[in-house]
């Protein structure tokens, strides 16, 4: 196979494509309200983590 030849894609390859687009599409698919909970719970969660953090005895 020469450098210019183009191998066919792997079947996971093209697997996670398909799933990173599925994803991708039922993201864009979601109302305001589902995203404004989805913001709420990671930010709640990453403020546990900076508390939990900022806790610990730093060396």
């Amino acid at each position: 196979m020469t450098k210019g030849d183009l191998a066919p894609p792997k079947e996971e390859d093209v697997n996670d494509f398909i799933h990173q687009h599925a994803e991708l599409k039922s993201a864009l698919m979601m109302n305001s309200a589902d995203w404004l909970m989805l913001i709420i719970r990671n930010y709640a969660a990453s403020q546990r983590a900076c508390r939990d953090w900022h806790f610990l005895p730093h060396r």
